[in-house]
């Protein structure tokens, strides 16, 4: 919806002062920058002198103008807002509203000009320009014309209802009228058709009524002069103008002539006035026929003093006529109804300004209550008074109410015309978001677990002061799964803004998002709108999809499938995830089991003292890691079970994590070998480590072929030994003692490595010690 609708003033409201700001807000309150038109007129038709308009460029939210207008004391000013249209087929779409300009007045609302009578309802009509009248009621007349012969009678009828009063055959050849009245029911011909016209008996106007107290038509024979004058006099002269009239043969036999022969000869003695000439002066243009070729079934229908409604005359006297025609006719009374008024916090008192009753008036002010379900509760009846006090009506239980105005005039079949009514009451407040003033919104793309928020601002556009609001934040995604939130906001005086702020996270939710922020969610405090009191934004949350980084070290190391490890390893587990976000901080990302020897797996809890985790947090770049330091008291092979996933629950791997290694619980090392060997510059050595104790007290012992020590590489040299297979730290340049190079050549050297007790370590043996002669190895220096 790309439209803008007026807010305040409010619809019908009251103004009191010249100061006017004129507000409206977006039906979208995110809407792009774009030109709104505004006018303010005296007409509706925003076509007078009056008229001011302004183009105001802006985003969505509230729109306000206070244009230059003299304004004038209780004059009704119409005013209107729409986007600019560039598109001439869609061309402007204006939204309207009004109100009456009344210095110095209470607050209230107030109707008084013909554009705003328009949004009335009711069968009372209001026509420019400020005239009231009665509804029209269509009387449906139905005539079937023919020679009357038995089982297959002429009828008339009346709302498709039969009438057997159209045709009284004890009158067995007649000119009958029917007549029904422009403007209802005049009192003196019945009450049951408001315009249909009745002959009472014996016969009103020299018309046959012979048996029944009352008919709906009048039936005159045409035997005689007198008779034919009857006829005649009532045609001109009782009919009054605009009256609907029906004129029709009524035969009960073919050889009926009504005594047309004599009906020219008539104007021989009345001063040229006959049937005929008298029928024609009403537009008939066939009744005159009927002297030369035969009476038939006839019909002339007319308004009289205004139109030719309907002439036909049967070519034969068994032709039927079959004739309808919807009569209209202004009813004695009707009801006119106000829009519904309101919402009100207090109710005070009603203000009819009405034109002087005439003869025959008769009007009655009802005033009805609403409750907030829309159920309506009759509050006052049958009260003629101009002043309505209302203040005892609890605008709690009632913040709405409607007038009717029921009125009656049996003498003109005018109602009284209202000049203005007014309601005096305390209104409601009004808030509007209106991000045209502050929004921001921190990025339409996130990644999941990213925290978003909202920045806005709310304005207090109406007359009222307001407590704090609830406002409701939900966000829905593309399954239609929500998550609601709540904040308030703080007082608001009018003409004040406050700013909230929401913030919300990610980590649960992915996809396209949509939040919609909705301030006063439930309605309380009541306020007048509510369609400007939301914010809908589309935001997407990027799913994380990347699988975490899992690292597994043994004492610092990383080691290869069988190695050997101490019995008391400390292994080290960490787990990397991209997302910044998404931080691993929950234990339940790690499942740690070992699998011994025996084949028993036991798994590790947190809870334990040689558990620990350290959380992933953004100063280590979101890593996660435990440290596990198990008791591996069973020689033999072991197997390390990890399973890991990240916040999202992204496994660390297509498989989980498995690492075979063994333990030694008994203090042995193998033979060293260096490497590379052959060498150029340098070598290191490698050994393998049993046992759980950090050994201190081992050498290296380099010598020539022929037995001469020429270099000893103590624990100094060449760093701590670390349980199971590594080589050294340091690495040998093939220098002596002197720091000379040495020759090119075949050296001896042999491992010396000693217990806490200085007893020598037992060997570990393994498939290299072949290389060995009592513990001495070769090295070779190739440059």
């Amino acid at each position: 919806d790309n439209s803008a609708r007026p807010v305040y003033p409010p619809e019908f409201g009251i103004v009191s002062t010249p100061d006017v700001t004129l507000k409206a807000s977006s039906t979208d309150a995110l809407a792009p920058e774009r030109t709104y038109l505004m006018e303010i007129d005296t007409t509706a038709l925003f076509n007078s002198p009056e008229k001011r308009d302004t183009r105001i460029v802006q985003s969505g939210g509230v729109i306000k103008w206070q244009p230059d207008v003299n304004w004038q004391d209780s004059t009704v000013y119409y005013w209107r807002i729409s986007p600019d249209s560039t598109n001439t087929a869609v061309g402007y779409v204006w939204e309207n509203s009004s109100f009456t300009y009344i210095p110095d007045s209470p607050n209230g609302w107030s109707q008084g000009h013909y554009w705003q009578w328009l949004a009335d309802t009711g069968d009372i009509k209001v026509h420019p320009p400020n005239k009231f009248s009665f509804s029209q009621k269509l009387t449906t007349f139905r005539l079937k014309n023919k020679v009357n012969v038995q089982n297959n009678t002429a009828q008339g009828y009346i709302n498709n209802a039969a009438w057997s009063d159209f045709f009284r055959w004890n009158t067995p050849q007649s000119l009958t009228v029917v007549v029904f009245s422009a403007e209802g029911n005049n009192n003196i011909y019945g009450t049951d058709y408001s315009n249909l016209w009745f002959n009472f008996y014996p016969g009103e106007y020299g018309s046959i009524n012979s048996n029944a107290a009352r008919i709906a038509s009048f039936p005159f024979k045409t035997e005689t002069l007198e008779e034919r004058n009857n006829f005649i006099n009532f045609i001109d002269n009782t009919i009054p103008v605009g009256a609907t009239v029906f004129i029709y043969t009524a035969l009960s036999d073919p050889t009926h002539d009504l005594f047309i022969n004599n009906w020219a000869l008539d104007s021989l003695s009345q001063d040229g006035k006959n049937i005929f000439n008298t029928l024609e002066s009403y537009g008939a243009k066939e009744v005159r026929k009927m002297l030369t070729e035969g009476v038939t079934p006839y019909i002339f229908g007319f308004t009289k003093g205004r139109n030719t409604i309907y002439e036909y005359r049967a070519t034969s006297s068994d032709e039927v006529i079959n004739f309808e025609y919807n009569v209209p006719a202004s009813l004695l009374n009707g009801n006119f109804f106000s829009t519904k008024i309101g919402p009100a916090s207090n109710w005070d008192r009603i203000i009819i300004n009405k034109e002087p009753d005439e003869l025959g008036d008769n009007n009655l002010f009802t005033v009805y209550g609403y409750r907030p379900n829309n159920r309506d509760s009759l509050l006052s009846i049958n009260t003629q008074q101009d002043a309505i006090d209302i203040s005892m009506v609890d605008a709690a239980i009632y913040p709405y109410i409607s007038i009717k105005y029921a009125a009656e005039d049996s003498t003109n079949f005018s109602p009284s015309g209202l000049n203005r009514w007014t309601v005096l009451y305390e209104g409601l407040p009004e808030l509007a978001v209106n991000p045209h003033l502050e929004y921001q919104f921190q990025k339409d793309t996130l990644q999941q677990g990213e925290s978003g928020g909202v920045y806005y601002s709310i304005e207090n556009i109406g007359s009222y002061p307001t407590d704090s609001l609830v406002v409701k934040y939900t966000i829905t995604d593309g399954n239609n799964e929500t998550r609601t939130y709540y904040g308030k906001t703080p007082p608001t005086a009018p003409n004040d803004v406050v700013n909230p702020s929401f913030q919300f996270d990610t980590k649960s939710i992915s996809g396209q998002q949509n939040m919609t922020v909705e301030l006063n969610p439930e309605n309380q405090p009541a306020e007048l709108f509510h369609f400007n009191n939301f914010i809908q934004q589309d935001f997407m949350v990027e799913r994380d999809n990347r699988n975490p980084l899992l690292d597994v070290t043994f004492d610092g190391q990383h080691i290869l499938d069988y190695d050997i490890v101490s019995s008391r390893p400390e292994i080290h587990i960490q787990l990397k995830d991209e997302n910044q976000f998404l931080l691993l901080t929950d234990t339940s990302l790690f499942r740690i089991s070992i699998v011994f020897p025996s084949r028993v797996e036991r798994s590790y809890s947190f809870a334990e003292p040689n558990v620990i985790f350290e959380p992933g947090d953004e100063m280590n770049q979101n890593k996660a890691t435990v440290t596990l330091i198990p008791e591996l008291t069973e020689d033999g092979e072991y197997t390390l079970l990890i399973k890991a996933k990240d916040a999202s629950g992204n496994r660390s791997g297509n498989i989980d994590f498995s690492q075979k290694f063994k333990v030694f619980n008994e203090q042995l090392v193998s033979n060293v070998l260096n490497y590379p060997n052959p060498f150029s510059d340098n070598t290191y050595f490698v050994y393998t480590l049993t046992g759980n104790q950090l050994v201190e007290d081992f050498n290296i012992q380099i010598y020539t072929v022929s037995g001469r020590l020429i270099r000893t590489l103590t624990a100094a040299d060449l760093g701590p030994l670390k349980i199971g297979t590594h080589k050294t730290e340091f690495a040998w340049d093939s220098t002596d003692e002197y720091g000379n190079q040495l020759a090119n050549g075949v050296y001896l050297y042999k491992f010396n490595i000693r217990d806490e007790n200085g007893k020598d370590i037992d060997l570990y043996e393994t498939d290299i010690d072949h290389f060995f002669d009592k513990g001495f190895g070769k090295l070779v220096i190739l440059r």
